[in-house]
């Protein structure tokens, strides 16, 4: 074997010694509000044991490709026993992952489950048929000048959508393709985390605007992983904005329903089988919507519309949870005056048709960091109102996750006026949103290796293996000092 020319080491973690979470992670949460303090400690990676766990190899044409001379199973344990391994984005149960490794000058990503670890390769027999070389772009794009600030795929803000099971993690960068006109990103790519195999859900023409153009936005599994659904923004379908099924089986590609408005990447699969679906409007003006997607692709909407004379409302990120029930809207005041606004949450709850809480808006306190309400009555009437109360009293939400089972959110704040970029996190009980500083937590510090690809826009994921900040990496609850 050709002597690696290099083993990128990744992260160098402060190693803490962590007590195991005996409780669910909702459950230690619980704990901690009741003693009034939140605590996090820098973790390592959780991952299989190499020693023992099952290596899956690629195809000898990736090494082949990649400039490396093919190893065995014997040789790929002792490259992985010497590497540290970056994590990018963990499933719900904190077991299955991807992330990358890098090995021979080439950014090698990879799919871990429980006992299993897979370097991940393209399988253009699975999934659909490719017409237009995306399996290609994918390999010259990711596995040879690898952007490694980039993560696994050119990983965005949309992130990893994962399968309840961790089974499937696919990744869809529509919202990068719209901007970029790049297709190669919009194709949803699903990874199968027992195999390593890397297939697409479908393709397109790289011309976006042809007429056999199009990309993906969001998605979400059924529960039970039998299919993926996916907003596309086609014409190929007779909706311009169309939600799809692909059977995960037969890779069938089924149009679920259609709508007038562009979907968010927000979706999101309930406990009662239904889809939860934010409906983005092409206008500022124009009012949003939620929407109920039933599996005969019934739908139900409710429009969402808090606006006075000079501002409104503008949703531009949700969360929802089908264990609790829980839904978040992260929201932006649009106004005549003041670009860009300040930001609020509208919390809603499945049980009621996510009507109760519409007309309630959520804000941070700067003083006290606490979550404050302001229905429509209380917001202000005119520009010098608006400025005098949103310009140093509430804080900027940038960034909002639901935790594994649904009951609590971390939220990353920003300071307005004065302290105007300082920022925190905070843990926020949903029940009664009542609010806790998220202590032993660095956001000072800036990690490539879990940025998002380039953008600017701060992301968190949450899973039982704990918060993985964009930040500074995986940050567990710390149970006992």
């Amino acid at each position: 074997m050709k002597k690696l020319l290099a083993i990128l080491l990744i992260l160098s973690m402060l190693l803490c010694a962590l007590p195991a979470l005996a409780e669910g992670f909702d459950d230690a949460l619980d704990a901690a509000f009741e003693a009034g303090r939140v605590k996090y400690t820098q973790a390592n990676f959780p991952l299989p044991d190499l020693a023992t766990c099952e290596i899956v190899a690629p195809p000898d044409e990736l090494w082949q490709f990649a400039g490396i001379e093919p190893m065995d199973e014997a040789q790929m344990r002792a490259v992985l026993a010497q590497a540290e391994l970056a994590v990018f984005s963990y499933a719900p149960d904190g077991q299955s992952g991807i992330g990358l490794l890098a090995v021979g000058g080439a950014a090698l990503p990879f799919a871990m489950s429980p006992d299993r670890l897979a370097i991940i390769w393209p399988r253009e027999d699975r999934g659909v048929q490719d017409a237009y070389g995306l399996m290609d772009k994918v390999y010259h794009r990711f596995y040879f000048g690898q952007d490694l600030g980039a993560g696994p795929f050119g990983m965005g803000e949309e992130g990893a959508i994962w399968s309840p099971t961790g089974r499937y993690c696919c990744v869809v960068n529509g919202m990068r393709v719209l901007r970029e006109g790049r297709v190669e990103f919009g194709a949803p790519l699903m990874v199968d985390t027992q195999t390593g195999e890397l297939f697409a859900l479908d393709a397109f023409n790289p011309k976006l605007l042809s007429e056999d153009g199009g990309c993906w936005i969001g998605g979400c599994f059924a529960r039970d992983d039998s299919a993926f659904y996916a907003m596309a923004v086609a014409h190929r379908y007779d909706d311009r904005y169309t939600l799809v099924r692909y059977d995960l089986e037969t890779f069938e590609a089924t149009p679920c329903a259609g709508f007038e408005v562009n979907s968010l990447p927000a979706m999101a699969m309930l406990a009662d089988g239904n889809i939860f679906a934010l409906l983005d409007c092409r206008k500022n003006d124009d009012p949003q919507a939620l929407a109920r997607i039933a599996p005969d692709g019934s739908v139900e909407t409710r429009e969402l519309l808090m606006k006075g004379d000079f501002w409104r409302l503008r949703v531009a990120s949700a969360c929802c949870s089908a264990e609790s029930g829980w839904a978040l809207l992260r929201g932006a005041f649009i106004t005549a005056d003041i670009p860009g606004g300040y930001l609020g949450l509208q919390r809603l709850s499945a049980a009621n048709g996510f009507s109760e809480g519409a007309e309630t808006l959520w804000v941070l306190s700067a003083d006290t960091q606490q979550f404050e309400t302001l229905d429509m009555a209380q917001l202000p009437d005119t520009p010098k109102e608006w400025a005098m109360q949103f310009a140093d009293r509430y804080m900027q939400i940038l960034d909002v996750k639901l935790s594994p089972n649904g009951r609590y959110a971390a939220v990353l704040a920003m300071m307005n006026g004065a302290r105007h970029g300082e920022t925190m996190l905070l843990m926020v009980r949903l029940e009664d949103m009542a609010v806790l500083p998220v202590q032993g937590v660095d956001l000072g510090k800036t990690d490539r290796w879990v940025m998002g690809a380039g953008t600017g826009i701060h992301m968190m994921s949450w899973s039982e293996a704990g918060l993985l900040l964009s930040t500074s990496g995986l940050w567990q609850l710390r149970v006992q000092d």
